[in-house]
């Protein structure tokens, strides 16, 4: 008999993850080394992380969208 959960892991979509573009992987590392050496308090390292990632996902956005038109 078949495995039930791996015929549930078939069924279900699996989400598609993309890794940042190289320039925000260096801002996160550097918001991570700031926040481990203390200069900058988390909450406000926390922000920028997330006011990136919104940065980020509106850029992409927008190119997919270019991209798509211009075909």
């Amino acid at each position: 008999m078949a495995n039930p959960a791996a015929a549930i892991a078939r069924l279900l979509p699996v989400p598609q993850r993309q890794l940042p573009p190289p320039d925000s992987l260096a801002f996160y590392a550097l918001l991570a080394a700031v926040g481990v050496v203390g200069v900058v308090e988390w909450p406000a390292l926390l922000l920028a992380a997330v006011a990136q990632g919104l940065v980020d996902r509106r850029a992409g956005e927008l190119e997919a969208r270019l991209d798509h038109q211009s075909r």
